[in-house]
């Protein structure tokens, strides 16, 4: 998949503002993300560390049949917030984080 989107449809008041912030000051934080298909889907949890380090946390998920369930841990070599929101690369993929959506560029 060369690129996908991911759609924001709820965040809490702030959230995606106040994790953002964190980022460009290089302040430890972390944000949450789930997404969800039909019969499928995949959560994010994306940490800021000491040192400006990120972690991404990802786990896909079917509804109807039992499958992988383990929880992936990649180290993100890059972090960047600006006014779009936040950018990490992370193990040859690039995640835009901001109030549009989750961007997945691969």
């Amino acid at each position: 998949m060369p690129g996908a989107r991911k759609q924001v449809v709820s965040a809490s008041p702030g959230a995606l503002s106040c994790f953002r912030s964190a980022a460009a000051l290089c302040h430890p934080a972390s944000i949450a993300i789930g997404v969800s298909g039909i019969d499928t889907g995949d959560d994010y949890l994306v940490e800021i560390r000491q040192g400006c380090r990120a972690v991404l946390l990802s786990q896909s998920w079917p509804r109807h049949f039992v499958g992988d369930d383990r929880i992936h841990k990649t180290s993100c070599s890059t972090i960047a917030a600006t006014l779009t929101g936040v950018t990490l690369t992370c193990h040859r993929t690039t995640y835009l984080i901001s109030s549009q959506g989750l961007f997945i560029t691969r």
